[in-house]
């Protein structure tokens, strides 16, 4: 059983090195895109210059709030609940940072229509 399924890996990494590159891009996966997947792409590359400021910022508003709260002496429940989203919403922002990032090295440069 594992000897099938090394071949079958093995068969399906000879296929991916040898599938043809779209100019421009570095891989196979880019050439068999339809135009909504094109779109979607170019979405997310435009956003990852705007997705740094979101996470600063997100980050400084926690701080904030933080400071203030115990500068004041008023947490509270659901001050906490407000400060954890707001964490919650900055990590989100760094994995679509993380995942731009890894779009545009899979892609190249050939993706920059911002």
């Amino acid at each position: 059983m594992n000897s099938v399924l090394e071949a079958e890996a093995s068969n399906e990494a000879e296929t991916f090195a040898s599938a043809p590159a779209e100019s421009g891009t570095r891989g196979p996966a880019a050439a068999d895109l339809d135009a909504l997947d094109r779109r979607h792409l170019e979405r997310v590359l435009c956003l990852e210059r705007m997705l740094p400021a979101f996470l600063w910022g997100n980050l400084t508003i926690a701080a904030g709030l933080i400071v203030y709260y115990s500068w004041s002496q008023s947490w509270s429940g659901l001050r906490a609940v407000v400060v954890l989203l707001i964490l919650l919403s900055a990590r989100g922002h760094l994995r679509q940072l993380r995942s731009a990032r890894l779009l545009r090295k899979l892609v190249g440069t050939g993706a920059d229509r911002c």
